[in-house]
């Protein structure tokens, strides 16, 4: 099921970062855990064979090979009851002959025929001078003391083991060879450790249970802090749309909802005082600051990612707030709508347009119809601001599953479109009427359709760039910009083709006056 609402989303996402950062402390913890008791087990289990061993060798000269089995098995009975880590004892004899084999005789003592090992890696063992390590991966290490008394990994000749991980594997026996006549083997036993990793787990899951019921309690109260001023935003936004710009909301927080709240609130405030009254010098300058604050707002924070397309844009107003405006909406998985509109002029009076234009997308965004949105962003331009004040738009929509991109321009700047075919850019068709200058375009604009192939360019872009004056007589005009767009077609990537167009434009205006806001887009098929 979709995360469709803000507070919903933030409470699966801190549940979820509860679950990854204690399954993964968990993890670390347990591991570490694990390691630690492996070890032990094998050093006590070691020292267990080499203390032991001895003893054994003795009971069995003193018993078993006298015949009294009895006190043998009491006497392996304690020697069990030292090391619950021990699972099994073998006896055998230098020459490989089983004496004692612990599972068999439990009770009584083997009275059949010679049991004689064949295998030759256990009579290897057996003979060995070293202790040596029967491994879970039917490996076989030997223990060789150095003479600082370190033990150290060796093969059967005595060579050097560099690699050898105990970590990663566990140990089924430890033969300790004695005195060139007898060898026991030790089977290990890890339902201890087996335990206690069943206990880890449960105490793990405990743990994150109560992680997860905390999370949802604090997250849904954190959430319902940032989701109430949120959505009473919402309501203003819409309440301006209509022309109502008495529209207050409260201010709940201190915090960045907050601060938006009080511009909000403050953008109100200073529409409707346009409208009756000019404003004093001093509210003006201070009228820019915030509209300044409001616009970089606006402006999306980062571009959608979607499949087949590479996109980049940018923004450098005239002033210290524009009239250009872009967007990206992803409006479900399989549609990514963007849009770059131009008010006439910059300055305050467009950056309010600019504002109101966002807010009515916004607001119908829901239609997923291209027409549809600039025909009702349209209307309530035409009917809440002011006859001289129009909004050029070109929107786009990148279908993902059919790999398709449509447009519909109001009245705004023909797209570029460079071909990897014939490494030409050429300009597609515009057409449209300016958004806020008749009541109805329905009927005028419509939607158009680019088939794109990888290597494939799209340019989009206010008419600050073919309008960048050098001087009081020289433009940078369409023709300059279409060359550049087929040099620059080679670049990585649309982030890099972006910085190079403001770049040259910058280059070419060298410091002259920049009358107009410059904003593109650049989409690159991939």
């Amino acid at each position: 099921m979709a995360l469709k609402s803000l507070k919903t989303k933030l409470i699966f996402t801190t549940c979820l970062l509860i679950i990854i950062i204690i399954s993964a402390l968990s993890s670390i913890f347990i591991l570490s855990r694990v390691n630690e008791y492996k070890n032990q087990i094998y050093l006590n289990a070691r020292s267990f064979a080499e203390i032991v061993s001895p003893q054994i060798a003795n009971i069995n000269t003193i018993y078993l090979q006298e015949g009294s089995f009895l006190s043998f098995n009491k006497e392996i009975k304690n020697i069990f009851n030292k090391n619950s880590d021990i699972a099994t004892i073998k006896i055998f004899s230098y020459q490989g002959t089983i004496l004692y084999d612990s599972l068999q005789e439990k009770h009584e003592q083997y009275q059949g025929p010679a049991r004689t090992v064949t295998d030759q890696n256990l009579l290897t063992r057996l003979k060995s001078q070293n202790q040596s390590l029967g491994l879970s991966n039917n490996s076989v290490v030997f223990l060789k003391i150095d003479n600082s008394g370190a033990y150290k990994f060796v093969s059967e000749d005595g060579n050097e083991l560099i690699k050898v991980n105990l970590n990663s594997m566990r140990i089924n026996n430890i033969i300790e060879p004695f005195d060139n006549r007898i060898a026991v083997e030790y089977g290990l036993s890890y339902k201890s450790l087996d335990s206690k990793i069943r206990i880890m787990i449960m105490e793990t899951i405990i743990v994150m249970l109560i992680g997860l019921i905390l999370g949802v309690i604090f997250s849904y109260v954190f959430a319902s802090t940032i989701v109430r001023p949120l959505k009473h935003l919402t309501q203003g936004v819409l309440t301006i749309s209509e022309g109502d710009f008495h529209k207050q909301v409260p201010v709940e927080t201190k915090d960045e909802v907050g601060v938006l709240a009080k511009s909000f609130n403050q953008m109100a405030i200073k529409l409707d005082q346009s409208t009756k009254a000019m404003v004093f010098q001093e509210r003006v300058a201070k009228e820019f600051e915030l509209a300044a604050d409001i616009q970089r707002t606006i402006l999306p924070k980062d571009i959608p990612n979607v499949k087949g397309l590479d996109i980049a844009a940018g923004l450098i107003p005239a002033e210290a707030i524009g009239g250009d405006l872009f967007d990206f909406i992803k409006i479900d998985d399989d549609n990514l709508m963007f849009y770059l509109g131009d008010v006439t002029g910059h300055g305050v009076p467009s950056s309010l347009v600019v504002s109101i234009a966002n807010a009515v997308v916004y607001s119908h965004i829901d239609e997923k119809d291209m027409q549809k949105i600039l025909c009702r962003t349209n209307a309530v331009l035409k009917a809440k601001t002011l006859p001289n004040m129009f909004l050029t738009l070109i929107m786009m929509n990148w279908n993902v599953p059919r790999q398709k991109m449509t447009y519909v321009s109001a009245g705004h700047e023909q797209l570029i479109y460079f071909d990897s075919a014939t490494k030409k850019a050429s300009l597609l068709p515009g057409g449209g009427m300016a958004l806020g200058m008749i009541p109805d375009i329905s009927k005028i604009i419509k939607v158009q359709e680019v088939n794109l192939k990888p290597g494939d360019l799209l340019i989009t872009y206010s008419d600050g760039i073919p309008e960048c004056w050098k001087d009081d007589k020289e433009l940078y005009g369409m023709d300059r910009f279409q060359r550049l767009v087929e040099k620059l077609a080679d670049l990585p990537n649309a982030e890099a083709i972006k910085n190079s167009i403001i770049a040259d434009v910058k280059l070419f205006a060298n410091g002259y006056e920049q009358k107009d806001d410059i904003t593109v887009i650049v989409v690159k098929k991939v």
